[in-house]
């Protein structure tokens, strides 16, 4: 319990730029975290560790918290990837930089529910920065201020400041080119689908007020389905990023239909067409056609009442069944403002209709066992 909460003062410590008051914190609960032998809370630890480190301008510890934390996670974490790759461009060291970026930016999507905000904006500033010593000022600074907003909402002022200061910099001196062979390694395409993908979901948020705590709601609820059914990790991931971008079609319509679909025939037959949509505006990217095929189904009706194309019962793709129910979930708490035994009672309600039974089986066996 004192390690607990001898990171969490450390965390808020950090985040009002105590750093050194928060690396003795840190260290504090590390101690404790090792006694109690928790790997995983010590790899977070290490990785906080590594992230002050580097404020601090302590590289060398830096680089050992890191990587050290890199060999306890089960799998690569975006945190400590990004603060690897923040790590290597304070020193100039590009080749190690790229490595950790791209790992970075290949895994973000698949698994964005585990990230929080600023994990996110970190890792926007170091690919502005990787961006702007390739040339691409336009693509860095849509970077930086996709850090910027990020770093706005959390009220972290200073970084905010950093950011605009940059910006200004840059838009000052635009042509600072490294000219350093791995540069030429980083997946610039990747970069740039990074800054759509990030787009569609801040379209996405922009078509109901509600729109945010809806997807995040819905996310939550497929990752904790998934994990009570015993869908494969990357399967969850791909329901997880259809979960994220399923509702994107909707950008393309008027705001009217999106409030209130039932307005008329042709309102209801323009909405109905918004998972075909979001197909359609997604095929620009490298989307898996897997995760595709769950935002073309995650509507289809158990009894074929569904849209766009009326599949029922075994047409409808497998996981596009798991994301409906969580759908329904999250619309009757989200938009519907009911509490949670009504809204599970209509899943229940939904069973054969409108749901899988097996699905629903499944859903309220996870509440029933909470």
């Amino acid at each position: 319990m004192h390690s607990r909460l001898c990171a969490n003062l450390a965390v808020s410590q950090a985040y009002n730029e105590f750093y050194r008051e928060a690396l003795e914190n840190t260290c504090t609960a590390l101690g404790y975290a090792r006694e109690t032998h928790d790997r995983q809370f010590e790899a977070t630890l290490l990785n906080n560790l590594g992230h002050l480190q580097i404020e601090l301008g302590a590289y060398k510890e830096a680089e050992h918290s890191l990587l050290r934390a890199l060999e306890l996670f089960e799998t690569p974490p975006l945190p400590t990837l990004t603060e690897l790759g923040r790590l290597y461009l304070a020193q100039e060291q590009y080749d190690q930089c790229v490595v950790y970026a791209q790992q970075a930016v290949r895994m973000v999507w698949s698994s964005i529910l585990n990230y929080e905000r600023e994990e996110i904006a970190r890792l926007c500033n170091l690919l502005a920065h990787l961006a702007y010593h390739l040339g691409e000022l336009n693509v860095a600074l849509r970077l930086l201020e996709k850090s910027q907003l990020l770093f706005g909402q959390l009220s972290m002022w200073s970084q905010w400041q950093q950011a605009q200061s940059l910006m200004d910099s840059w838009r000052t001196h635009p042509k600072r080119y490294v000219h350093i062979d791995s540069l030429y390694e980083v997946d610039l395409d990747g970069i740039r689908e990074f800054l759509f993908l990030f787009d569609a979901m801040n379209a996405q948020e922009l078509t109901h007020r509600a729109f945010s705590a809806l997807t995040d709601t819905r996310v939550q609820t497929v990752q904790a389905l998934c994990s009570a059914m015993g869908v494969p990790e990357e399967d969850m991931n791909d329901v997880i990023y259809a979960a994220r971008f399923a509702d994107y079609g909707l950008t393309a319509l008027e705001p009217e239909v999106i409030e209130n679909p039932y307005r008329s025939a042709y309102a209801l037959q323009q909405y109905q067409q918004h998972p075909d949509l979001s197909i359609r505006m997604l095929q620009v990217t490298t989307v898996p056609a897997r995760v595709l095929d769950i935002i073309r189904d995650h509507h289809e009706h158990w009894d074929g009442s569904g849209f766009p194309s009326g599949k029922r019962e075994g047409q409808i793709t497998p996981l596009a069944q798991v994301l409906a129910a969580a759908d329904v979930y999250a619309t009757e708490i989200v938009q519907n403002h009911k509490r949670h035994s009504a809204a599970l009672q209509t899943v229940e309600e939904a069973a054969g209709h409108i749901l899988s039974p097996g699905v629903v089986q499944s859903f309220t066996r996870l509440f029933n066992e909470i």
